[in-house]
């Protein structure tokens, strides 16, 4: 089956192109600009791929909702997201190939989306949220699927997080995009202190109406939970409760890994 890759300006010209069959390549030379965009595209819908949009970036598992996805190039205060020697120069290589099937059967964290985007992009994992810190990029939903866990600071990368903008109703909504099994998660909270709180409790939601009760500590070590096997198509992380003796306002997350398989 074809993959093709291109690389499209923001009036929708093709830059740079290419098409394969299974695992595709496509090295674009030239410098992005603003609205350049890559898309990745397979003639049937629910596949799901192992993508490189650029050699800086962790290969990225996205499974498609439709034919197509897009990941637009950052610039300005986006571009703070990622690692700050991703998409310069002119030399760009981009991969994507299609995910084994031992590999969507094996145990790994189904959340993880480097290329996960604010907008819907037609890949999954996909991550919301109700409230973001100041509306900025380094506090986006999206940080806590990123697959970094550094959490000892708070701002540009690598210590990217999400914050609950002082909402005491904040909540991140993971999207997987199709049924997942789970049966474990691992938390880390920024732990960035004095400066920030932390939450004492969180609650994993599931599709059905099920939850899960954490109970969390004041520390910037992942904290690893097991539970048994669930079938869900999603996972809200909320019912957050802050530490009311901490007189810091800063709760944050750094990353949060649900570890599942395809059903």
């Amino acid at each position: 089956m074809s993959i093709t890759i291109e690389v499209r300006r923001a009036d929708g010209y093709i830059r740079a192109a290419r098409r394969a069959e299974d695992y595709a390549w496509l090295c674009f030379r030239g410098a992005y600009e603003p609205g350049d965009s890559i898309r990745v595209r397979v003639p049937e819908p629910g596949r799901t791929l192992r993508v490189s949009a650029d050699e800086c970036l962790r290969e990225a598992e996205v499974h498609l909702s439709g034919t197509e996805f897009e990941f637009r190039v950052p610039f300005g205060g986006a571009a703070l997201g990622y690692c700050p020697k991703a998409f310069l120069g002119e030399e760009h290589l981009i991969t994507a190939r299609f995910a084994l099937p031992s590999e969507l059967a094996c145990v790994r964290n189904v959340a993880e989306n480097p290329l996960d985007q604010r907008f819907e992009n037609g890949c999954y994992p996909h991550v919301t949220s109700n409230a973001e810190t100041r509306g900025e990029d380094v506090f986006a939903a999206r940080n806590v699927a990123d697959g970094c866990a550094a959490n000892t600071s708070h701002g540009a990368w690598p210590y990217l997080t999400w914050g609950d903008n002082e909402n005491p109703l904040a909540q991140v909504d993971v999207r997987f995009g199709r049924p997942v099994e789970l049966s474990g998660a691992l938390v880390f909270l920024r732990a960035d202190f004095p400066h920030d709180n932390w939450w004492r409790e969180a609650t994993l939601a599931l599709s059905g109406d099920r939850s899960l009760r954490l109970s969390l500590r004041k520390t910037g070590e992942g904290q690893r939970f097991s539970f048994p096997p669930v079938v869900t198509e999603h996972v809200i992380f909320r019912g957050l409760v802050r530490d009311p003796d901490d007189p810091s306002p800063f709760p944050a997350l750094a990353q949060l890994m649900l570890f599942g398989r395809d059903v």
